[in-house]
């Protein structure tokens, strides 16, 4: 089997284009303002120096890269704007894009923000949450988005400036009152903070009486917290929903939703939090997830209070799952022993599995067609294996016994352009920028040669 692209690129769109680059960095919100409905928002390669946020008003705006490379198009707020990109409208689009350094958010939904979509985006050091989805004052939703194929990092220097001024009060994504968003194929790293600082939030967060949120095929490294259904109790529901999906009594957080295919790992010892958390959350689905910590906290799936009810099946965890103030977990087909040695790099959190994960593969209770396929599009047996990934006969490059890109290397760890026994392009990677005589190469030695590989 071979793994499924499900982060294609999106197609051209048609309509009223509008072209700016980056010399245009002061007067961009003033564009995006006034560009009347249906817009298509191109922006060429370059730095945009953004001074103050800009607010999307009108429906079926689009802001995307002409290039389609989102590190060629970058948004900078050097944190002298609140928030980068407000949205308070329906059908708008963010593609392609670096968006950095916010004293707040770097998107904020602010009520009306029905059926967006952010795709291919990398989220970079906000002081707050990399995207917060609130109703606003008078209780207009934000219902049925997608944030999917994005990455969301926190660097070393962007924590600290988080630690310094808000005592990590900061997180991934941020959603209340929010009906069947789904947040697939993302990357988050490292949002945690130091010991002695409040744990960060999670990396996918969906509370204050959300609903049907779908959650699929993430990879969620060092992150303090992984993903969260509910916070806390309390005596009445946030959001009423006209079909009565909770039927009482008390409160919910989220209701329904499904948690299938992610992985989540940590290696940050006691700044790990907990990989998936329900508290107050009624008729999650929790299927088919890796969640693996290095020491420190093992909270891996953790249930709290009395409405949280999760389906929890064929999960691979590295630790016991644990349930707390009446919580309900239902269980079947789960491994709590995870073992480093069951996937392919632990090192660099790579959690597929190996042919001599013998008590794992296979071992999964049947699902009745529910997660047909695994993380990366195959498909699985009438017999699943337990955990995020089902385990196959090896079709990538650098775990095929062929010398791919003929350097006379072959395979993981043999080959330098080999990161896993999972990475499907055997190539050595070259230093960007460092690939003639004199440069300095990766590691920072003079180049003698005409290319410079990771090695």
């Amino acid at each position: 089997s071979t793994q499924t692209n499900y982060c294609q690129a999106l197609p051209a769109t048609a309509g009223n284009i509008i072209n700016v680059n980056h010399s245009q960095s002061s007067q961009l919100g003033s564009i995006i303002n006034s560009a009347p409905q249906g817009s298509i928002i191109l922006l060429d390669n370059g730095t945009y120096n953004i001074p103050s946020l800009f607010r999307i008003t009108n429906p079926y705006i689009t802001v995307r890269s002409k290039s389609g490379d989102r590190d060629s198009v970058i948004l900078d707020g050097n944190y002298n704007t609140f928030t980068l990109i407000q949205i308070a409208t329906v059908n708008v689009t963010l593609a392609d894009l670096t968006l950095k350094r916010t004293r707040e958010h770097l998107i904020h939904f602010l009520g009306g923000g029905h059926n967006a979509l952010v795709y291919n985006v990398k989220l970079i050091d906000p002081e707050q949450h990399f995207v917060k989805i609130n109703p606003s004052a008078s209780n207009e939703y934000n219902d049925f988005g997608t944030i999917a194929c994005s990455e969301f990092q926190l660097t070393t220097l962007g924590r600290q400036r988080i630690e310094s001024t808000n005592d990590c009060y900061t997180g991934g994504i941020d959603a209340h009152k929010s009906w069947g968003w789904t947040v697939r194929d993302n990357t988050f790293r490292d949002i945690w903070c130091a010991t002695g600082a409040n744990p960060a939030e999670h990396a996918i967060h969906f509370w204050i009486t959300s609903r049907d949120t779908l959650v699929e095929r993430n990879k969620i490294y060092n992150c303090a917290r992984g993903i969260g259904f509910g916070l806390g109790d309390g005596t009445s529901l946030d959001r009423n929903y006209s079909d009565n999906p909770f039927p009482g009594p008390g409160y919910v957080g989220h209701i329904g939703g499904i948690i299938r295919n992610n992985f989540i790992f940590a290696n940050i010892t006691n700044e790990f939090d907990t990989g998936i958390g329900f508290e107050q959350a009624y008729g999650a689905k929790v299927y088919h997830n890796t969640v693996y910590s290095v020491g420190g906290n093992t909270n891996t799936i953790d249930t709290r209070y009395s409405n949280s009810n999760p389906v929890i099946k064929n999960n691979l965890v590295s630790s016991a799952m644990g349930k707390r103030d009446n919580g309900n977990p239902t269980y079947a087909g789960n491994i709590e022993t995870a073992l480093a040695g069951m996937f392919a790099n632990i090192a660099s959190g790579d959690l597929h599995l190996v042919s001599t994960a013998t008590n794992v593969i296979d071992k999964g209770v049947s699902l009745s067609g529910e997660v047909p396929y695994d993380i990366d599009g195959n498909l699985r047996s009438s017999f699943p294996d337990v955990g995020a990934d089902e385990y196959s006969v090896a079709t990538y490059q650098c775990n095929d016994s062929i010398d791919n890109d003929v350097d006379g290397k072959i395979d993981y760890p043999n080959d330098p352009g080999c990161s896993s026994l999972t990475d499907d392009n055997e190539t050595d990677s070259v230093c960007p920028g460092q690939i003639h005589p004199g440069d300095l190469d990766c590691n920072g030695v003079i180049n003698q040669t005409e290319f410079d590989r990771y090695l």
